[in-house]
């Protein structure tokens, strides 16, 4: 097929059935560009590398595993649409069900949910709720056990928590729910996959990041403090999840006026809205 359709350039972005294509375009003398969206470069990548022009970052610490005349910093594409018509704090909690007036926590595990996430967060809703509200988006094969372990709990908690601070769970947010919900948040809890970080920093958001500890290459870990080293995150490693330190480290941050606005400051700054067209210019080069 390659040679049938004989492009002028192919993009890859990894995966096991790349590596083919881009071999066979090396030998068809096809111009490769590659993006890597993770701070540690996939297999795939790795062996790609070797036939790409041009190779776009996500990280600038993934530059280390490449030829530094190759190499192009363009950050993660997001979803343009993601960051049109946005809303407001208030107006987005407005719209979302919440207090305005209260700080809210939206806890993510990527568009599958994450298990382990959802299960901390249902079971410690006593400690956090009176601290902030929550929305909770579980994942849609997650949702409806999530949502009804949530109901029990909040039933076996003092009325003063459970009507005082809203808790909204949603198993899957299409692009107006995800742009409000990033909108409304004062701080993001997430897993630390590259879209999630640069969604969150693209909203400016503080984030507390708990890796994915069996991620292929540890890249969650190595995205999570690569990100934490600008000072835009704190990274919680999920055997230390715990609701002690969370707690801890929850309050630090909307404890702390400044801090808090330091953290979105430097979170909205390693943001890069353009990567997409950066790394549509690359290739438009070629």
């Amino acid at each position: 097929k390659l040679y049938a359709l004989m492009p002028d350039v192919i993009f890859s972005k990894g995966g096991p059935g790349a590596f083919p294509i881009v071999l066979a375009g090396w030998f068809y003398k096809i111009p490769v560009v590659i993006h890597e969206s993770d701070s540690v470069p996939g297999l795939t990548t790795l062996g790609s590398a070797r036939f790409a022009k041009k190779i776009a970052l996500s990280f600038e610490q993934t530059a280390a595993y490449f030829n530094p005349k190759k190499v192009i910093l363009t950050g993660n594409p997001i979803r343009g649409e993601l960051l049109a018509n946005r809303l407001s704090q208030e107006e987005a909690k407005r719209k979302l069900g919440f207090d305005p007036a209260k700080q809210l926590l939206f806890v993510t595990g990527g568009s599958q949910g994450a298990n382990k996430l959802n299960e901390f967060i249902v079971l410690n809703l006593g400690s956090i709720l009176p601290v902030a509200q929550i929305l909770h988006q579980t994942g849609p094969e997650n949702f409806v056990e999530t949502k009804k372990l949530a109901e029990a709990e909040l039933v076996s908690l003092p009325t003063s928590v459970s009507t005082q601070s809203r808790y909204e769970s949603l198993g899957y947010l299409d692009m107006e729910q995800q742009r409000d919900a990033l909108s409304a948040a004062d701080i993001v809890l997430a897993r630390a996959g590259s879209g999630s970080i640069f969604e969150a920093s693209a909203f400016g958001k503080p984030i507390i990041l708990v890796p994915l500890t069996s991620a292929a290459r540890d890249h969650q870990n190595e995205n999570a403090q690569a990100f934490a080293q600008t000072g835009g995150a704190l990274v919680i490693e999920e055997p230390n999840l715990n609701i002690n330190i969370f707690m801890a480290e929850l309050q630090k941050v909307l404890g702390d006026g400044n801090l808090m606005q330091a953290m979105s400051q430097t979170s909205a700054a390693f943001a890069k809205p353009e990567a997409a067209r950066a790394i549509a210019a690359a290739v438009l080069e070629l």
